[in-house]
């Protein structure tokens, strides 16, 4: 049964993508090159060529054709679209080297667009297709579960209740009913496994010891069948773990992020530096002087008040800000609250529109910040939740920011309610843990929207 993924719907998915791409281009051809007058000109005709050689090799680097059973509409959405920029950046790089004659604007763009349009709607049907097919009973795979357990039970249950993927369970071996005698249920294992003509055996991790996984590993590997391991469920969650390895040695890494990736980590310092440069350039250069001439007019004391803050992996930073609050030595490290004394005017006015933050640009510069992140807390705030609040320290594996994802939805301003800091700290985790560029700019906008038509929260 599996053969018949590898022999036949690799190749339809593959000579479905070449009919889609020529179909396309005829036409394209028929609708924008004066009902193919110009399609059998000698440039065009190589653009052709072109067109199917990249996706071809397109196709060779990223290896689209390698998919799961068990994989969602939108994995397979993602993988598209990576192969369709890829394919995309090639033509345009290649078309540049090998032509310089011109090809017509209108029907580059509509061959791209169209191309990618019936591509996507292509491998979502094949999907949706082989879905519907497994479910009538064809194209399965046979598998039986060795161990009885919270996590073997929910992996029989996604065999039973999700047909459409392509399992069959047989059976389900517990080594309790052989009352712990490995050698009589390894024999029955191995021969329900060869009469039955099993394809895959799932293996609780839990089940057996090393010795006795060997004996499995030595019998599947004899007899070419797929051998997979459950881990036992103890209470964590599993899509928080990757496989790093160290050589050769696999270890399990918890909570990955995203900005644990050194592209990722770039893409953001890059963003950091252009737009801190942008603000300091453009913004800070005229407000600055403005903003601190009012501050001293206003009270005494410095313009910028610098306070210890926790930033990445909790070690300590002097974070900048404008002061708007009068000098008191005694009440230093004192959280302000809303109506607080010691607010002058113009620091009432400078918290408000957020301008009292501006010179956290000098941070991000520094490395210290980023322009998005979780807000840097005090060093007595993160005393008093990090072992009141589940996760609190969690906040502290990436950069803190100036603004945050808790900010613009809302949770911003005094934070002395436990209950309004434990959903903070929830977004704060969200963003780390889903983090991407886009959303970097979505709460950049956001925040600027919200400066512009004020927070209730800030004070």
């Amino acid at each position: 049964m599996p053969s018949v993924y590898k022999k036949i719907v690799r190749p339809v998915h593959f000579f479905g993508d070449i009919i889609i791409i020529n179909a396309v281009f005829l036409i394209c051809s028929y609708f924008f090159l004066n009902r193919f007058k110009d399609y059998f000109t000698l440039h065009y005709s190589n653009f052709q060529a072109l067109a199917n050689a990249s996706w071809i090799i397109s196709m060779l680097i990223l290896k689209p054709y390698k998919l799961y059973r068990v994989q969602t509409i939108i994995s397979i959405i993602n993988s598209t679209l990576r192969i369709l920029a890829l394919y995309i950046i090639i033509i345009e790089a290649a078309d540049g080297l090998v032509t310089t004659i011109y090809h017509s604007g209108e029907f580059v763009y509509y061959f791209y667009g169209l191309s990618c349009f019936f591509i996507l709607f292509w491998r979502i049907s094949t999907s949706l297709f082989l879905r519907f097919y497994r479910k009538k009973g064809h194209n399965f795979r046979r598998v039986i579960i060795l161990g009885v357990n919270s996590a073997t039970r929910d992996m029989a249950d996604f065999f039973k209740n999700q047909p459409e993927h392509g399992y069959r369970l047989y059976k389900e071996f517990d080594i309790k009913e052989y009352g712990g005698d490995f050698t009589r249920y390894f024999l029955d294992v191995k021969n329900y496994s060869l009469e039955n003509k099993i394809d895959e055996i799932y293996c609780s991790i839990s089940e057996l010891n090393a010795n006795q996984i060997d004996k499995l590993i030595e019998f599947t590997d004899r007899e070419v069948l797929r051998l997979k391991f459950i881990p036992t469920s103890v209470g964590f969650n599993f899509d928080n773990f990757i496989i790093d390895f160290y050589g050769y040695l696999p270890v399990y890494i918890f909570r990955p992020i995203p900005l644990d990736n050194q592209f990722n980590r770039i893409t953001k310092r890059v963003f950091d530096i252009i737009f801190s440069l942008f603000i300091f350039v453009f913004v800070f250069s005229w407000l600055f002087p403005i903003i601190a001439v009012v501050i001293k007019l206003n009270s005494k004391g410095p313009v910028f008040f610098k306070q210890k803050r926790s930033g990445l992996d909790n070690d300590n930073f002097g974070c900048y800000k404008f002061r708007s609050m009068y000098f008191d030595e005694k009440k230093d490290g004192v959280q302000a609250t809303k109506g607080d004394s010691r607010i002058t005017s113009v620091g009432a006015i400078l918290r408000k529109t957020s301008l009292d933050e501006l010179p956290q640009f000098l941070n991000v510069l520094l490395g210290q910040m980023s322009v998005v992140g979780p807000r840097p807390h005090p060093l007595w705030l993160n005393d008093q939740y990090r072992d009141n609040i589940e996760k609190y320290m969690v906040r502290h594996f990436i950069k803190p920011g100036i603004t945050g994802l808790a900010q613009v939805k809302g949770f911003r301003g005094e934070t002395s309610d436990p209950v309004m800091m434990e959903r903070r700290i929830k977004m704060d985790i969200f963003y780390l843990e889903n983090w991407s560029f886009l959303l970097d700019i979505r709460i950049v906008f956001q925040t600027m929207f919200d400066v512009l038509k004020g927070d209730k929260n800030a004070f």
